[in-house]
C-alpha cells in the first residue's frame, strides 16, 4: 500500500480544492509518522532486514508500495479529523473570531497504527 493521495482518497465533502485536501493528507501522514516511529518497521521482517539478512535501519518513512495497511488506514482516520477540525465554527459567524481547536491523534487510530499487545 501507499500513503493517501489526492487521486486514492475517497471524496471529501465541501473540500475546496485538491491542494488543501493534500496538506490535510500531509498533515495526517506526519502524526501517523511521528507516533508510529519505526514500530510497525520494526515488526515487519520484509521491510527491516535486506536480502542477506542484514538489518535496515529505520529510514524515517516506509518505501513506496510497502506502507503497512494499518497506517495507511490510521492516516485516513486521522484525516478527517484534521479536516473536521479545520473547517469555522458556525457559531462564530460574524464575530470576527476562529476558535483555535487542537487535534490530539485519536485513540482509535492510534490503537490501528500500533495495536497494544495483551500479553
Amino acid at each position: 500500500m501507499d500513503w493517501l493521495t489526492t487521486d486514492t482518497v475517497d471524496a471529501w465533502p465541501q473540500a475546496p480544492t485538491a491542494a488543501k485536501v493534500q496538506q490535510v493528507l500531509d498533515a495526517a501522514k506526519a502524526a501517523i509518522l511521528a507516533f508510529d516511529a519505526g514500530y510497525c518497521w520494526g515488526i515487519t521482517t520484509a521491510l527491516n532486514t535486506d536480502a542477506d539478512g542484514n538489518a535496515v535501519a529505520w529510514p524515517g518513512d516506509y518505501p513506496a508500495g510497502q506502507v503497512p495497511s494499518a497506517l495507511v488506514m490510521a492516516e485516513r482516520m486521522h484525516a478527517r479529523r484534521v479536516w473536521a477540525a479545520s473547517r469555522v465554527d458556525p457559531s462564530n459567524t460574524g464575530k470576527k473570531k476562529f476558535t483555535p481547536v487542537d487535534i490530539p491523534l485519536d485513540w482509535v487510530a492510534k490503537q490501528v497504527a500500533r495495536p497494544k499487545r495483551t500479553s
